[in-house]
């Protein structure tokens, strides 16, 4: 999987835990599905350290008219606290009490609620509500918050919620969304001309990599999409996706785009990437050794102008001397044969 990918997961679990994600460096070594464990882990402890006694505040608070509680709750009860009560208690009391509270004590409590604890919750919040509290994450940056609930909201408030929202805000959510279903639910709702005003400003602010996230993690279709979309960018821009895929070494997620795109716009980017010097097609080879991306990199090499295939083919041979990778060993072989001319048989 995509070391973006890792670091997303990485990210999620730091925001988690109130902590710098520069403190987890230390677990890169673990491979994404250890971290999302250690996640869900990290998530269960936190909710169950103090179940009993939140069960009988629950209890409390159900014997007690939900206009008092919402009253007394905005005034007294951290954020924290109510949040983890509001898991516990029975959906109908949940539900009214959660429409008393002002959409900025809402807001307070996401960092803390689990969203698959309160989903009957979600499903019947206010749109009004979904709106006000949207604006007001995107206000305080709450980019991890915003990320795991968007995954659980239906299409009505979905919509709502990021049509609330600056670009800004949906382009460093993105990586805290919890699944790929949720983030082409959320690319469902985003028009192209949406997503090419969302892609210029990631360009103005040099926040490619983040793009690169999701397009590690999205549904073949929203692939393809993104793919074309791309394809008809300015050649500025789609240069600065390919230095952005050099700099963090993401061929496979590069790949997984490159493997959507119709003929012609493979073609454009194996000529982009023609003209990339030495050390840049190095590590294509490299990565693909690394992550046996073969049909990949056959695909490059035959894409490429002669010339220039004929020199990513070298430096798969050396790199293959180099290494002793059967894989890579086996691709310049058949490479060879497909554009090698044949020696005419003697008559």
């Amino acid at each position: 999987m995509s070391k973006l990918v890792h670091r997303a997961e990485v990210a999620k679990l730091a925001a988690l835990l109130a902590v710098p994600a520069d403190e987890l460096r230390y677990l890169e070594p673990l491979d994404t599905a250890t971290i999302i464990e250690l996640r869900e882990q990290a998530a269960d402890m936190l909710l169950d350290a103090d179940r009993e006694q939140l069960g009988r505040a629950a209890r409390a608070v159900s014997r007690v008219p939900v206009s008092f509680v919402a009253r007394i709750a905005t005034r007294r009860v951290p954020p924290r606290l109510a949040a983890r009560v509001a898991e516990l208690l029975a959906p109908p009391r949940a539900v009214k009490l959660a429409t008393r509270v002002p959409a900025e004590y809402v807001a307070d409590m996401a960092p803390y609620i689990d969203p698959t604890r309160v989903t009957h919750l979600l499903a019947v919040a206010p749109i009004d509500t979904v709106e006000h509290v949207a604006r007001i994450l995107d206000a305080r940056h709450d980019f991890h918050s915003m990320g795991r609930v968007v995954s659980h909201l239906d299409d009505a408030r979905l919509r709502v919620a990021f049509d609330a929202v600056s670009d800004d805000s949906i382009v460093r959510t993105i990586p805290f969304v919890e699944n790929s279903t949720g983030i082409d639910r959320i690319l469902d709702r985003l028009n192209d001309e949406r997503i090419i005003k969302i892609l210029h400003f990631v360009d103005e602010q040099d926040r490619w990599v983040e793009i690169l996230q999701l397009i590690a993690v999205v549904g073949t279709s929203q692939r393809a999409r993104l793919a074309e979309i791309l394809m008809n960018l300015d050649q500025t821009l789609r240069t600065h996706v390919l230095e952005t895929v050099g700099t963090f070494n993401a061929w496979d997620v590069f790949f997984g785009l490159f493997g959507v795109l119709p003929q012609p716009g493979r073609e454009y980017f194996a000529g982009l990437m023609a003209q990339r010097p030495t050390e840049f097609l190095e590590s294509v080879v490299r990565a693909a050794v690394q992550e046996s991306l073969w049909a990949d990199l056959t695909w490059l090499v035959i894409a490429m102008p002669p010339h220039a295939g004929r020199n990513l083919l070298t430096i798969c041979e050396r790199i293959a001397d180099e290494t002793g990778s059967p894989g890579l060993e086996e691709l310049v072989r058949q490479l060879h044969e497909v554009t090698d001319p044949k020696t005419p048989s003697a008559s």
